[in-house]
């Protein structure tokens, strides 16, 4: 009989001490998500530096496989007299190796020497390809400033209350981000013919859309979200809708432009240029 009693006190203890276990793991999970929510520009904004170092580039001209240091990558970036410059890079490429924006690795089996900034060698990961300038010139960077950046106000760029349906301000550069998914072909159009008369003859419009796939592809993720857009629209909007790459030259076409290049996607979402 007390060994059946001590077995029901055990279960009781185990039981207790499982649901203690489930409400602090709960508990760190909702921490982590909150802390999460407070600093979630911390990323971007180290991502946007590190582009604007080249520090991608100067990692992928090494050669496929190439591990850098954080002073490795300072030393051809500039010349510095801040002592610190390579701890400060080395502490914003942990953090974004810890996302797997890159790879890091540890020169050293001595775990001890893991803390030296000089044995943590960085490396490309599968994600770093999107960063890294083609021999065209071209990378997701400046792409990533539009999605994230959204409060950063560039020299150069202007913002303009007013209604574009009327008219648009004269610029040489016109930026259409997320607007045109809004409304049908004929007020995107109306839009698209005031940039036209707004833009001198060698200006362009860049229009920052979702495209959808001619054929619905299940097992391609980007063709899934932009259908998934395009439902919302649906639901969100009396006319808006996503649309087709045939449907932005139909677009473009209609609205006076000549030309239409579809630059650069990611996630789905392509960064076009009308031409004039």
């Amino acid at each position: 009989m007390a060994l059946a009693t001590d077995f029901h006190t055990k279960l009781l203890d185990d039981e207790h001490l499982n649901l203690t276990q489930v409400e602090k793991q709960e508990d760190e999970q909702d921490g982590f998500l909150f802390a999460e929510m407070a600093w979630s520009n911390v990323v971007p904004m180290a991502l946007k530096t590190t582009i604007e170092l080249g520090v991608f580039d100067i990692i992928a001209k090494e050669g496929d496989g190439a591990k850098l240091s954080a002073k490795d990558i300072v030393d051809q970036i500039i010349e510095t007299n801040n002592p610190e410059a390579a701890t400060m890079l080395d502490r914003v490429l942990r953090l974004l190796a810890s996302h797997s924006l890159l790879c890091c690795s540890v020169a050293d089996d001595d775990p001890q020497n893991s803390n030296n900034l000089h044995q943590r060698m960085y490396s490309l990961s599968p994600v770093s390809k999107y960063f890294v300038t083609d021999a065209d010139g071209v990378s997701l960077g400046p792409h990533c400033y539009c999605l994230w950046i959204k409060s950063t106000i560039k020299a150069g760029v202007e913002h303009f209350g007013g209604d574009m349906f009327e008219s648009v301000p004269n610029g040489d550069v016109i930026l259409i981000k997320h607007v045109l998914y809004d409304w049908d072909d004929e007020n995107c159009l109306k839009v698209l013919k005031n940039c036209h008369k707004a833009i001198p003859n060698d200006g362009k419009v860049i229009v920052v859309e979702s495209i959808l796939p001619n054929v619905p592809e299940p097992t391609a993720a980007n063709a899934k979200k932009a259908f998934l857009l395009d439902v919302s629209m649906m639901t969100h909007t009396l006319r808006g809708k996503e649309r087709t790459q045939q449907d932005f030259m139909d677009l473009a076409k209609g609205s006076g432009f000549t030309s239409i290049k579809f630059v650069v996607c990611f996630s789905c979402v392509w960064v076009m240029e009308f031409y004039k």
